[in-house]
């Protein structure tokens, strides 16, 4: 947040001068809420040490800012330590536009800025020169080669030691306040009046690491409008007896479609698996945020096509010509392609055609 820049003849403050290669970073002790936070004055306070956080700290720093970052956990980059089974997805192989429309028109626009000004290819050049080389994977992933989350946040915490960026972790805020010109951070270990704040504190998505929708109601005192919050990459469950018989069962291309009003408002290519709940796996957990945002008068649809790369007249022929030379089979093992027998049957069942019947 900046409600207020700077005067035009206000000198900009003195660079900290930058730590030597290799240094420790200037991490305080988590010795609980009884230590002080380091002391000040301070340019920026950056509450949250995740990786947003830990990279506006070091970008604030080596553009010569006073900074500290505060951190409620007792270490920095929990969640990326955690994320990718800790093997860290860093970015995508995918170009900008695409993945500005991967996130729907109002998660796109608000990525837009931020997606151009460091794309993932650059992400990719700047991790290689912080000693992280990456490598790509299948489903457009990028990771460390080293597959070792922890090499990523070394490295985010190595550029902003560097920065001059000092860090308190075991320093929970409990609050942001507007104060003269600037804002009073409240913490369990004192408050740091600060002219600007940057809040990145991340959502709610995964409380066990930190995640607790902690940030949304001092923006809410601000005046900031908070966007109503939905379950976003989350399995689909889905109230059909047949689908669930299935769990267990996986496919790994499949398409799947969200439709409203006939017209399709997202759609992924990706891995599917069969659940006790519904369905799970890359695809519908990709789609599962339209569900949740949808007009409840007008509930979307969700489509999987279990054979993207056949057109549904090619199946037809080739179902066809199957039962022509193989009359005396059962219908389900018609079906041309791969898929399991116990899904084909199942989608016969649906489909109300007794798979067992024979031509």
């Amino acid at each position: 947040m900046d409600p207020t820049p700077p005067p035009a003849n206000e000198a900009e403050p003195p660079p900290r001068p930058p730590l030597p290669p290799g240094s420790p970073p200037e991490v305080e002790s988590p010795r609980a809420s009884r230590s002080p936070l380091p002391p000040g004055p301070f340019d920026v306070v950056v509450v949250g040490a995740g990786a947003a956080g830990l990279w506006a700290a070091g970008t604030a720093g080596a553009r010569g800012r006073r900074v500290l970052l505060l951190e409620k956990n007792r270490r920095v980059g929990v969640k990326v330590l955690a994320s990718g089974g800790g093997h860290c997805n860093l970015t995508t192989t995918l170009p900008v536009p695409a993945v500005i429309d991967a996130f729907g028109r109002e998660g796109g626009r608000f990525l837009a800025g931020a997606l151009r000004k460091l794309t993932p290819l650059e992400l990719r050049r700047q991790f290689e020169e912080l000693g992280v080389p990456t490598e790509e994977a299948e489903l457009e992933k990028v990771w460390p080669v080293s597959r070792r989350a922890g090499d990523v946040v070394d490295a985010l915490v190595r550029r902003a030691a560097q920065a001059g960026v000092r860090t308190a972790t075991d320093a929970p805020c409990i609050g942001v306040e507007r104060e003269g010109d600037g804002f009073r951070v409240r913490t369990a270990r004192g408050d740091v009046l600060v002219p600007r704040v940057l809040v990145t504190v991340g959502g709610r998505s995964y409380p066990k690491t930190g995640t607790t929708g902690d940030g949304y109601p001092w923006l809410a005192a601000l005046g900031h409008t908070i966007t109503r919050c939905v379950p976003a990459l989350a399995p689909l469950v889905i109230e059909l007896p047949w689908l669930r018989a299935l769990a267990g069962i996986a496919e790994q291309d499949a398409r799947v479609s969200v439709v409203q009003g006939g017209r399709t408002i997202a759609e992924r290519r990706r891995p599917i698996l069969c659940t006790h709940t519904g369905l799970s796996g890359p695809g519908p957990m990709d789609v599962s945020r339209w569900f949740e945002l949808a007009d409840p008068s007008r509930p979307p649809v969700l489509r999987v096509d279990w054979m993207p790369d056949v057109p549904e007249d090619r199946l037809r022929a080739g179902l066809d010509a199957a039962l022509a030379a193989r009359g005396a089979e059962r219908l389900a093992r018609c079906v041309p392609g791969d898929l399991p027998a116990r899904l084909v049957e199942a989608l016969c069942v649906a489909a109300g055609v007794d798979p067992a019947a024979r031509a």
